[in-house]
Formats: C-alpha cells, structure tokens, sequence
C-alpha cells in the first residue's frame, strides 16, 4: 500500500488511465501532479508558457488518439477558456482530463474562485473528489468517461486541511461573510525609508498564525505586521486603525510597509 496526496493521486489515476501525455503552467495547488506524472514510466512531460497553450497541445494530442492530463489551478482556467470552450462542442479523441485546482481561502493565490461555474457554462463534466482515494479512481474513471461522451472532463481539485500524508482529509468550514475595509491617507511612507528604520531595531519575532479552523477572529487575532513599529509619530495610521477597530474590524494593520491600512 502506498499513501498519496490528492495531486499525486490524480497524476496516478491518469497514469492507470493509459494518459501517456502531460500538459501543464505551474501554478500551487496544481503543480505537484504534473510532477509527479513525469515520474511515471513512458509518459511525455512538458511545461508550457502559458494554461491555454496546454490546452491546446492536449486537445491536438487527443485528436490523435493519445489519453492526455492537463494541469492547472482555478486562475489558469481563465487563461485556458478559450480552446477548452471550443472543444466543449468539437469533442475529443483520446480521453481529455483538465484538472482545476480551486484554492479556497487564498492560500497561495490572488484570489478565489469556484471552477464548477466554468463547468456549467462550457457544458464539461466534473468530477469532484473528496480524498485522496476517490481522486484516484474519478481520474481514472474520468478518461473512460470523456472518450465515451466524447467532451473534455474536469478533475476539480482544492486546498483542505491534509493529515500526515493527505490520507485523512477536513474540509475547511466556510468563512465568515464580512467586509474588508481598505484605507489609504494623503500621506505615503517610502519603503525603502520603512526598511532602513526597520533594520536599526532587534529583530522581531513574528508570532506563528493560528490554524484556519479556529475561525476568522482567532486568525485576525495573531496578525502581525513589523513595520508597525517603524510608523511616523506624527502619521494618520495610528487613527485610521482605531476608527476601523472602533467600528467593529477584527483586526486592522498596515498593508505591506505602509501607508495603506487594511482592516
């Protein structure tokens, strides 16, 4: 027996599969499937510039009979949409496997994104695995499923709470609704000026953050930014973070090294 992370899993479900080509741009949550797909005994590996180029290099390999996987995270479906919308209605040859890693939460992207809604606006099946087993069989599956209806299939993945080595998986509980409130005064702080004073402090320790599943108000509780310390005396951000706390913000800070403050 072997235990195996969800991307791993995906990269081992297409390899059962008969996939012997990997498309992929880099991008975490996603990146560890194609390398670990590369791995795989007689299998053709290739990063590409960009999401839709992998797109397009799959869907050409497809058409000629070849079971091909196609990795990337949510953004990159937005920069692949174009040839995967087309091939919604063109159909496949080989079987055509994308997985969309979502990254609920932001932990190592710009923004969140659902990929279920691309799947319902460009008619594409997805299969959505809930641990690292069923990520193995969906993919699997999934390449039997997209020759047979002859459409592209979607493998969604996303950040979860993984213990040991992702063979016990937590959903995240959802967070709170709110608003994120961010104020930027007249003034503005040079960073490189903010570093210099930084640097003739003792090094600060900077407390580790809370884990998510304690909720938002414990999070915004270890929120911690150096350059507080460095701010002018005679600065508006001492006030704007009162008001903002006053108001009911959970946490308000600088943004960065200033002057912008979040809250």
């Amino acid at each position: 027996m072997e235990l195996l992370s969800g991307n791993e899993a995906i990269a081992q479900g297409a390899w059962e599969a008969g996939a012997r080509i990997g498309v992929a741009y880099p991008g975490t949550p996603s990146t560890e499937t194609l390398e670990a797909f590369a791995k795989k005994d007689g299998v053709y590996a290739e990063w590409c510039v960009n999401e839709k180029v992998a797109v397009e290099v799959g869907i050409g390999a497809s058409a000629g009979g070849a079971r091909v996987l196609s990795t990337m995270k949510h953004v990159g479906v937005n920069v692949a949409a174009d040839p995967l919308f087309t091939a919604a209605y063109t159909g496949v040859g080989g079987g055509f496997v994308v997985l969309a890693a979502d990254d609920p939460g932001m932990y190592s992207s710009q923004n969140e994104q659902d990929s279920h809604y691309y799947a319902c606006a460009a008619h594409i099946p997805m299969l959505d695995p809930a641990d690292s087993a069923e990520a193995l069989a969906f993919t699997r599956d999934a390449f039997e499923l997209s020759e047979r209806f002859d459409v592209p299939f979607f493998i969604r993945g996303g950040t979860q709470l993984a213990t040991g080595r992702g063979e016990v998986l937590s959903p995240l509980p959802p967070l709170t609704e709110g608003w994120f409130v961010i104020v930027k005064p007249p003034e503005s702080f040079s960073t490189a000026a903010m570093y210099r004073r930084l640097d003739e402090l003792p090094p600060a320790h900077t407390p580790a953050l809370p884990p998510l599943q304690e909720g938002l108000s414990a999070l915004a509780a270890g929120l911690f930014n150096s350059f507080e310390s460095v701010v002018p005396p005679d600065s508006a951000v001492g006030r704007i973070e009162a008001a903002l706390t006053d108001r009911g913000a959970l946490a308000a800070l600088l943004s960065g090294s200033g002057s912008a403050v979040f809250g």
